[in-house]
């Protein structure tokens, strides 16, 4: 999570490449990367967690397999969301409620705590079994 950060910093300030020079080019430019970053930590993954969301087939088969599936792609959009600013957060928040609450409709709560090691319960997307 801190080398996140740390890429999310860099991104503000702008990146200079190894071997490019000083000159206007060696810096990667910051609204490029922001967007960049955007793309592959929040609309990319938006847009797996909606195809699997709004597919009930997908969502059982996603939910045998967690790892590649809805869990996995809820877990990353909830990584991307603790490093945005508060905005751009309130804004995916927004997004995902109605995915969120399309996905508790269409699956149950599983009765059984999943406890992760270290004593740690388990979000609640990672606590759902399929519609029988």
């Amino acid at each position: 999570m801190r080398a996140d950060r740390h890429r999310v910093g860099l991104i503000r300030r702008g990146c200079h490449l190894p071997g490019a020079g000083r000159g206007p080019r060696s810096a990667i430019d910051p609204v490029v990367a922001r967007r960049q970053w955007w793309l592959l930590h929040v609309a990319h993954p938006l847009g797996r967690y909606r195809r699997l969301v709004r597919s009930g087939d997908r969502i059982a088969a996603s939910l045998a397999d967690p790892y590649c599936g809805v869990a996995a792609v809820r877990d990353e959009l909830e990584a991307a969301r603790s490093l945005l600013p508060p905005r751009s957060r309130a804004e995916l928040r927004r997004a995902l409620a109605p995915l969120d609450e399309e996905f508790r409709r269409r699956t149950y709560r599983d009765p059984r705590p999943l406890i992760w090691p270290g004593g740690i319960t388990a979000p609640w997307w990672w606590r759902r079994l399929p519609d029988r």
